[in-house]
């Protein structure tokens, strides 16, 4: 915890997003860092009993691993952060190789405007310029009141959960926008019920789900329903709304909400987290993003080795 709070990753707002609940909060690291978990994995750069590194990863689609809460402080005149990255990398290299892994993508989501870690990610990305590799998707953070939602849907709008052609529409929709990796690694077109089977053996919450808001049976909009236990992802990522927008016309903010008011009975919290993609969207209806999350893809077969040699080159700068 005092590596947490020292290298700034739980700063103030977060802290007192989470301290209604700290301690269960705190029973549940201790279970998720502690526990052997089929779930999650993490590596740490310990020196004399104190943690100078740390970077972990959780298994958040069926086909999927999120690296997150990557982050260290100095220890001389260095950082170690790139050592513990160096570690994951290899682990991911190799065990995605094992059918059994579900680890056909990596990702990572970072704030755009952190220079560091866009060096270590986006630029990568940038550089093999191949979509199919490793892609670059930027969304914008909002958080929503339930307290403000309304139920305003009437005909001709209205929601259905996704069937296996609607999320072809959508992933042919999204490679019309951009040929990234991002519905693949979601898995979108699988059931989460053997994920959630498996975090439920551990003793955790995880699943997801796809809705679709139609106008006149037409698809304006996608909605994935991510669920986890609070603080699995300490951003809350796994536990939030991504809103993919296909068609901008006709598609008010009003109805936006009205649409996410039928989801909120899946979250405990009074605040939900959303993320919109593309973000010109909330551009367009005059409502003010709090933040943008960059969502980085590497597809692990095919890039891999890539990634280990950029970023050792990069160590060695």
């Amino acid at each position: 915890w005092e590596f947490f709070f020292d290298t700034g990753f739980i700063y103030g707002e977060k802290y007192e997003h989470l301290s209604s609940y700290r301690h269960d909060f705190k029973l549940f690291y201790q279970k998720l860092y502690q526990d052997n978990l089929d779930v999650a994995r993490h590596f740490v750069y310990e020196k004399n009993g104190k943690i100078y590194g740390h970077i972990s990863m959780v298994h958040a689609y069926n086909h999927s691993w999120l690296i997150h809460h990557f982050s260290a402080r100095r220890i001389g005149n260095r950082l170690p952060g790139p050592s513990v990255l160096r570690q994951i990398i290899h682990y991911t290299g190799s065990y995605s190789r094992l059918p059994s892994s579900g680890m056909s993508h990596v990702m990572t989501y970072y704030q755009p405007n952190n220079r560091i870690i866009d060096r270590i990610f986006g630029a990568f990305t940038r550089q093999i310029n191949d979509p199919s590799i490793s892609s670059l998707d930027v969304f914008s953070y909002v958080v929503i009141k339930k307290s403000i939602l309304t139920n305003d849907l009437e005909e001709p709008w209205n929601i259905k959960r996704c069937s296996f052609n609607h999320i072809n529409f959508l992933s042919s929709s999204y490679q019309s926008l951009s040929g990234g990796l991002m519905i693949n690694a979601f898995g979108l077109d699988t059931s989460s019920e053997s994920l959630k089977n498996m975090f439920l053996k551990s003793g955790f919450k995880r699943s997801y789900d796809t809705y679709c808001l139609f106008y006149q049976d037409k698809p304006k909009a996608f909605f994935i329903i991510n669920q986890s236990d609070l603080g699995l992802n300490l951003s809350d990522l796994l536990n939030s709304i991504k809103v993919i927008i296909l068609e901008q016309t006709n598609l008010p903010w009003s109805i936006i909400i009205s649409a996410i008011y039928n989801f909120a009975k899946f979250y405990t919290e009074e605040h939900i987290p959303v993320l919109f993609y593309p973000t010109n969207y909330l551009i367009s209806q005059n409502i003010k993003e709090e933040k943008k999350y960059a969502l980085w893809i590497l597809q692990a077969h095919k890039g891999s080795d890539d990634f280990l040699q950029y970023t050792n080159a990069l160590i060695k700068v």
